[in-house]
């Protein structure tokens, strides 16, 4: 097929790179199995309707759209798995006993800007947490995560993690300045930032405490500082949750300094109700995962349920752990019209095997293909 004949958003993977997909897909599915999630399939579509008032960051710039010609309504490509995996569970599995722990594998699908060199189409081995508390179900979503990174044998990766309750009590905080507030903090625009929290009425224990958001950035040493300098007690508190959170997690062998807080982070506050987190490389300079809480999404589908989740990407860790070789590989190539049920004799007991029917084109197979043994 010529090259402009396929979409240009969509991922096209050479052998070697599906191999190595397929390779991560299946490493990350089995920590998931072993954490008891049970896979469930979805559609790749779904209704405008449905998606626009459940994804995080939904818009009309973000969305593939297309209408259904049998019904007239307007269909959606999946850009999150979040909301299906909910109504799934509210729909098929609310009988379930809880904790019930769904697995997911899949391509997501966003209207980028193709200036930027982002593709369409992305590859997400995830899952989601219903019915577990608080503290228990946000340790076993970063133990998956810790235990799905062993998996692939990766390292010198960090989390990075924001809380939505911390958020909300900082903009508590603010008080009749918390919308100007909110949107200086998201842009990261510091000037802006002094400038409001200046003009207000607030102590000066207060308005020092919210300066010092958008550089409170580390691990404990940071959250010790957050609480210290903390204005009130529901701060206070809610750091100490973290804190908490932290020790957990490094008692349960997750590296300490693999483990960062970000005060400022505030993307998906009206999505996310607890912790979230990102998983950075920083041999790639971006994101190979990330996840969070949304204890308020599944109760929109009926079920209501306390909810966390997770996702891998899988053409992020691709871009870390690169497939190895030039070729693909065969236990065996087995040549000649008489040797068919050869080949199937040893497919049964195990091995790989590439058929050429004419032995005169086995030298052009060894330019693209390893081989153990030629018979």
């Amino acid at each position: 097929m010529k090259k402009s004949m396929l979409a240009s958003a969509v991922t096209n993977m050479a052998p070697l790179r599906s191999k190595k997909l397929n390779e991560i897909e299946s490493a990350l599915r089995d920590v998931l199995s072993s954490y008891g999630c049970i896979e469930i399939f979805l559609p790749i579509y779904d209704y405008y309707d449905m998606l626009s008032s459940t994804t995080q960051g939904f818009s009309d710039e973000n969305i593939i759209r297309f209408i259904d010609r049998n019904t007239g309504k307007s269909l959606v490509l999946r850009p999150d798995f979040t909301p299906q995996v909910c109504r799934y569970a509210a729909n098929y599995m609310n009988n379930y006993p809880l904790p019930l722990r769904l697995g997911y594998r899949g391509r997501v699908f966003r209207n980028v800007n193709m200036d930027k060199g982002i593709k369409s189409e992305k590859t997400q081995v995830g899952c989601e947490l219903f019915g577990l508390e608080e503290m228990t179900g946000d340790i076993e979503l970063l133990l998956i995560a810790e235990n799905g990174i062993k998996a692939l044998k990766l390292n010198g990766h960090r989390y990075v993690i924001g809380d939505m309750k911390f958020n909300a009590e900082l903009l508590k905080l603010a008080g009749d300045f918390k919308e100007e507030f909110l949107k200086a903090l998201s842009a990261k625009n510091l000037d802006r930032m002094k400038q409001i929290i200046d003009s207000s009425s607030l102590d000066e224990a207060a308005k020092k405490f919210l300066k010092s958001i958008p550089f409170a950035y580390g691990g404990k040493d940071v959250l010790k500082e957050l609480r210290t300098t903390a204005p009130n007690g529901e701060i206070k508190g809610r750091i100490e949750y973290i804190e908490r959170f932290f020790d957990k997690l490094t008692e349960l062998g997750i590296a300490e300094k693999a483990l960062v807080f970000d005060a400022s982070e505030c993307k998906g506050y009206d999505y996310y109700t607890g912790l979230t987190f990102e998983i950075l490389h920083g041999g790639i300079g971006s994101k190979i995962g990330t996840g969070g809480r949304y204890d308020n999404l599944a109760g929109k589908f009926g079920f209501n349920v306390p909810a966390c989740g997770m996702a891998f990407y899988v053409e992020e860790i691709i871009n870390v752990d690169k497939p190895t070789g030039v070729k693909v590989s065969f236990d065996y190539m087995v040549t000649g019209k008489d040797n068919q049920a050869q080949a199937e004799k040893l497919r049964a007991a195990g091995k790989s095997v590439l058929y050429v029917e004419n032995k005169e084109n086995k030298d052009k197979f060894l330019e693209f293909y390893e081989i153990g043994q030629i018979l």
